[in-house]
């Protein structure tokens, strides 16, 4: 065996450092790559969006604008940002995946983590379903029929005077209320009907329809012009089939009218309601009348003079003749009634 050179000694130490060095090389770029060696790449997952969806709720979710595949755990959480508000329903609004990312961000997810199949506009819609005018119609003069209650003989009709605009609310149970007021479809012959639209118990809209009230119903009514003061007579009134929505307390044909006195001006054709006509005064002011008092099983019968007039059951001051003493009696009939004692009397 020949003796090796020193130059042969120095070439083999040069290529194992050469070696080593290009050993340590490869795994330092190994430990770049994967951050520490051994440790998972990060997870991904691959977003595929749409560029029109239409969604149902008040907010935007990310998961509502496509499909997330990938890492379950991060998909899942990546499904539940909130891009931004739905529009009202049956409009639109347009997303910006700009906006989308920053919204990742915002939910401390990293954009560069996933893999945008995606459009660069998404145009979102809100559904939603429309109550048309004739809906809004029929629950208006429902609400104002309940209300009026029509007696026995008595015919309701509700006419629209306007149209109402179609309403458009979120997809669900809808509920229609109608309030005309207890009073207003009552009183007046022109009605504004209160609308709310509520979907699944929630107030989604608001709105009214205007409505005419006729009220035909069988009253009496004046054949001929009579004076103040008046005593109906037979053939002075008779039952006509009238509108009477907005007429206070009509008198109905079972009414008794013959003897009851006229307490203002009314012109033929007229119906006659409660607030027209009163019953005739048993007693005038004036008149010397009988009164009763009664004390146990003892009765008194004395003379008072009437200070007002009224009729059977109602109350009038009257003075008594011998001692001038003013105190108040119930009418009991013509020229009579009976004293009204207060305790200790």
């Amino acid at each position: 065996m020949g003796m090796r050179s020193p130059a042969d000694s120095g070439n083999r130490g040069l290529r194992r450092g050469l070696f080593h060095l290009a050993t340590a090389l490869v795994l330092n770029a190994c430990v770049l790559s994967t951050g520490v060696l051994g440790e998972e790449p990060p997870a991904r997952v691959e977003v595929t969006l749409l560029p029109e969806v239409t969604v149902r709720g008040p907010q935007i979710r990310l998961g509502d604008l496509g499909v997330l595949r990938g890492d379950p755990t991060l998909a899942a959480r990546a499904r539940e940002v909130i891009v931004g508000q739905a529009p009202l329903p049956g409009r639109e609004r347009v997303v910006e995946l700009s906006y989308i990312h920053i919204r990742m961000r915002q939910s401390r997810l990293n954009p560069e983590h996933f893999d945008f199949l995606a459009p660069d506009r998404i145009v979102v819609r809100r559904a939603g379903r429309t109550v048309s005018p004739e809906e809004q119609i029929r629950a208006a003069e429902a609400a104002v029929r309940r209300v009026c209650n029509p007696r026995d003989g008595e015919k309701v009709i509700v006419e629209p005077l306007s149209t109402p605009l179609p309403l458009t609310v979120p997809e669900g149970e809808l509920q229609l209320i109608a309030d005309p007021g207890e009073g207003n479809a009552h009183a007046a012959s022109v009605v504004a009907v209160r609308l709310r639209a509520l979907v699944d118990g929630t107030l989604a809209a608001t709105a009214s329809v205007t409505v005419r009230v006729r009220r035909l119903s069988p009253v009496w009514v004046a054949t001929r012009a009579l004076s103040y003061g008046t005593l109906l007579a037979e053939g002075d009134a008779r039952v006509e089939q009238r509108d009477v929505a907005g007429i206070a307390q009509p008198l109905a044909p079972n009414a008794e009218i013959v003897g009851l006195r006229v307490r203002r001006m009314l012109s033929a054709g007229s119906v006659l309601t409660a607030s027209c006509v009163e019953a005739t005064p048993d007693v005038h002011r004036g008149d010397t009348i009988t009164v009763s008092l009664r004390a146990g099983a003892i009765r008194v019968r004395v003379p008072a003079k009437a200070l007002e007039e009224g009729a059977a059951g109602g109350e009038i001051r009257v003075v008594n003749l011998t001692g001038g003493r003013e105190y108040r009696v119930r009418v009991t009939g013509p020229g009579t009634a009976e004293a009204i004692l207060g305790p200790g009397e």
